[in-house]
């Protein structure tokens, strides 16, 4: 427990988050004005965003009162209104380049207090800053009109996204205000585009465009007693896709660029779905060229039983920074009953909350895409969270320390295997059960503890008889008496 709570210190003063360039994505959700770019190692390159400057204001002297607060239920209870939703520029299906500027206006209404921008997920740019544009088409159709006028908008925003991946970006835009409690009301909008390959010769972007052929699901059982199901499917004869989605009703469970087949007029694919939680599932596959696509008729699949095995949350280990070490762990929605809302650190051996702030329950659970290394071309639409530690949590007294994450959805956790916080170390497994200590939530019984996983020879050593100790070395007579008490106390065998 002392060596976490150094751990904790160090944290406490390795890593001042205000001052920082790389961020993961958890850190860079939190309050501050910044533009982010994805790095590889899931890191995020991010700049501050200068605030704006302080608009007109009163006399500093002058002090507006201060707001009422009334013991009793107001009516209508206060509330933070969202900003109304704005007019957005239009985004093109597809971009020649791989910079988009986005554009946004709200000609009247409530206005927003900041404004956001995520592509595919991630958070690109958080900022206070805003403008005005002139709006369009300001005069009455039919009207004659009598002099120039010009409408300006009430609150505008302009942002240019750069060095966009080849791909479908999907860009959500949000402009929020924030209430009382600090908890944010915002409202979205959302827009797809595609970014086509950047370097001479590109013909595929050209030869994969259209609308593709509507794929057709092969047999698929009706139910399901928690075994994996096999989904495969084939465009018998029409045109191809550039990738294929899995869906269960409108969500998106998996995406792939993989194919087992492809020709000019026949394309099939599949996959292996496991862990679906129990209920009712319509799955279906959809097939795109860009954001062309063609979905198949769904197939009911219903699970009776849970799934075989427990569904456990995937851990990944990075190098940050220099300094530092990068653990995310990912749940995928298609195993997952729900959406978690807080996860926290275990101590591998105790399978105890680490100390604080290592083991506080967090909240920062969002949506993520996370890819596989196993299934290349796959992606998993999954719930995701991360935490950068310092190196010495690793490093610290020369031991590995191995941890656990506990991914929590109301009452009902799961836990992930053991892991190293050094990757090119082996994670300590918990120790064995003791009769007097066995693990949380198992019955004390004999059968709790279990044996060492391994045996090792050594040497029997050879016994040595004690030696005598002072005052308890019996006298010669006494030891004689003792004998002969227990030749006469001896059974006698039987003449028979």
């Amino acid at each position: 427990m002392n060596r976490f709570r150094t751990i904790a210190a160090l944290i406490a003063v390795s890593l001042p988050l205000a001052h920082a360039v790389l961020l993961t994505p958890s850190e860079a959700q939190q309050q501050g004005d910044r533009a982010c770019t994805p790095l590889d190692n899931g890191m995020l390159d991010c700049v501050d965003i200068a605030p704006p400057a302080p608009g007109p204001a009163n006399d500093p002297s002058i002090e507006p009162l201060p707001p009422i607060e009334y013991p009793g239920e107001q009516f209508p209870p206060p509330t933070t209104e969202a900003p109304i939703k704005p007019a957005l520029d239009p985004i093109p299906e597809k971009l020649t380049g791989n910079r988009l500027i986005i554009g946004w206006d709200i000609g009247f209404g409530t206005t927003a207090q900041y404004w956001e921008v995520w592509d595919n997920g991630e958070l690109r740019m958080r900022s206070r800053n805003f403008t005005t544009r002139r709006l369009a088409g300001s005069s009455v159709e039919g009207a004659e009109q009598m002099t120039e006028t010009q409408v300006i908008s009430v609150q505008s925003g302009v942002y240019t996204l750069t060095n966009l991946p080849e791909g479908r970006h999907d860009i959500e835009i949000r402009l929020c205000n924030t209430d009382r409690n600090g908890d944010p009301a915002c409202t979205p909008l959302k827009a797809s585009t595609w970014v086509g390959a950047q370097h001479a010769g590109a013909d595929d972007d050209e030869q994969l465009t259209g609308q593709p052929s509507a794929p057709q699901l092969d047999w698929l059982p009706q139910v399901s007693t928690g075994e994996p199901v096999e989904l495969a499917w084939n465009v018998w004869w029409g045109k191809p896709g550039r990738y294929w989605q899995v869906l269960d009703g409108d969500q998106v469970l998996y995406e792939s660029t993989a194919f087992k087949e492809v020709t000019p007029n026949s394309q099939s694919a599949g996959m292996t779905l496991a862990g679906l939680p129990k209920g009712v599932h319509n799955l279906s596959v959809k097939l795109c060229n860009q954001l062309e696509c063609a979905r198949s008729e769904p197939a009911r699949l219903e699970v009776l039983l849970p799934p075989e095995g427990t569904v456990k949350p995937l851990i990944t280990l990075n190098r940050g920074t220099p300094d530092s070490v990068l653990l995310a762990w990912a749940l995928p929605q298609a195993q997952a009953e729900g959406r978690p809302d807080s996860w926290r650190l275990l101590d591998a051996v105790t399978d105890d909350p680490l100390p604080e702030p290592l083991g506080n329950l967090r909240s920062d659970v969002r949506v993520c895409q996370r890819t596989d290394a196993a299934n290349p071309g796959v992606t998993t639409a999954s719930y995701c969270g991360d935490l950068r530690l310092p190196m010495q949590v690793a490093t610290l007294n020369g031991s590995t320390s191995s941890v656990r994450v506990a991914v929590c959805r109301k009452e009902e956790c799961v836990e992930s295997d053991v892991v190293s916080l050094l990757p090119d170390q082996p994670a300590i497994e918990p120790v064995p059960a003791s009769a007097s200590s066995v693990s949380r939530g198992a019955p004390r019984t004999a059968s709790s503890t279990t044996a060492p996983a391994a045996e090792i020879d050594t040497p029997t050593p050879t016994p040595v008889p004690p030696a005598p100790r002072g005052r308890f070395v019996l006298p010669d007579e006494v030891l004689d008496s003792l004998l002969d008490e227990r030749e006469l106390s001896a059974p006698k065998p039987s003449r028979r």
